[in-house]
């Protein structure tokens, strides 16, 4: 009787080790999956590099939702001059951006002070004047560099690339010099400068009794030219 006892009692004790010691495995190796420090870290640094990739991503439709809007209130905007000009003044093509008040386009392109703006010059002038852009290389000039005025008016238009199909006859920005006369008509070419008088730009200019039209660039040739119609 004591001999049963006695046996049974070790196997009791030994099932009990042998559950003590699976359940301390056990754990361990549940450690070992769930709690591996250099894992752990690769997990987190992956989540925080979606995470961003998220936010940047959240960022771009965002600004590309704000753009959107801003795009469409000025093209109503402009529809809306360009309807009221055509049915005054249907050969002054360009006066719906000569009427574009300096209050109302800086709130629809959230611009706070003129200063935000990028500055360009002037022929013969040794001043920069902020310029809000309108389209992709169309432009509108002020001349207050600071403070945001209502109702002020821009100064010029200016164009900088070939994509606008504005300008005196057929002569369109980004033309040289020779392509301009041919589009239009042989004029002196003149030298002026930028800022400075050590900075000397080539132009031709036009008129057809409404506005000025000056095609400028940097080469004698006027490779790239610009132009200001004011």
């Amino acid at each position: 009787m004591h001999i049963r006892v006695f046996w049974l009692h070790t196997i009791k004790t030994e099932q009990a080790v042998d559950l003590t010691f699976s359940e301390e495995k056990a754990e361990q190796e549940q450690k070992d999956v769930w709690y591996d420090e250099e894992t752990d870290n690769e997990i987190g640094t992956d989540l925080n590099a979606q995470l961003k990739e998220m936010e940047n991503e959240l960022r771009e439709i965002e600004e590309k939702t704000r753009r959107l809007q801003m795009q469409y209130r000025l093209l109503t905007l402009l529809e809306a001059q360009g309807n009221k000009i055509k049915d005054e003044n249907p050969e002054l093509v360009y006066e719906k951006y000569f009427h574009l008040k300096q209050g109302e386009l800086a709130r629809i392109c959230g611009i706070e002070d003129m200063s935000e703006c990028w500055e360009t010059g002037y022929i013969d002038s040794h001043f920069s004047f902020p310029a809000i852009s309108i389209d992709s290389n169309l432009y509108v000039q002020y001349s207050n560099i600071s403070d945001i005025y209502e109702y002020t008016l821009p100064g010029n238009i200016l164009i900088t690339g070939p994509d606008i199909d504005l300008g005196f006859m057929g002569a369109r920005a980004g033309m040289d010099f020779q392509e301009i006369q041919a589009n239009a008509y042989e004029k002196e070419i003149q030298e002026g400068f930028m800022y400075t008088e050590d900075w000397t730009v080539y132009y031709i200019e036009y008129t057809d009794g409404f506005y000025d039209y000056i095609y400028y660039s940097d080469y004698p040739d006027g490779k790239d030219s610009w132009l200001i119609i004011w």
